[in-house]
């Protein structure tokens, strides 16, 4: 029976790998708002389920359909996110197969707030 359900697991988790052809990958994420990226290796519908990390019940879902015409590709937009806080999302692809837990965090709240966040820039003697 264990080696049963061990094979059934690595099974679904290979089959979820086989439909994936990059990603999902996170893009820019700004105060209230993110892009996640994915592409896939064979046409149909992708659902991504996402939730704040500190309320786990409550997930918001999004769906698309990617076709071989456009590459299998689809960039989700999370809206009408919280500034400063901590997100996890996964992708179900098919039949309710799904892929690891995944996280992220919104950009803090910090103007007229407090100090802005520091950042570093580097030239080169080449620039044109």
């Amino acid at each position: 029976m264990r080696l049963y359900l061990l094979l059934t697991l690595l099974l679904s988790q290979g089959l979820m790998a086989n439909q994936i052809q990059s990603g999902p990958m996170l893009g820019h994420t700004a105060l209230r708002a993110a892009n996640i990226w994915v592409q896939t290796k064979t046409g149909g519908t992708i659902t991504l389920e996402y939730w704040e990390k500190q309320q786990p019940d409550t997930v918001h879902t999004l769906t698309a359909q990617v076709n071989q015409d456009l590459g299998n590709v689809h960039t989700f937009q999370l809206a009408n996110l919280h500034p400063g806080t901590a997100y996890q999302y996964r992708l179900l692809l098919g039949e309710g197969e799904s892929s690891k837990t995944f996280d992220f965090r919104t950009q803090t709240l910090w103007q007229w707030r407090h100090d802005p966040p520091e950042f570093s820039v580097l030239t080169g003697s080449c620039n044109f």
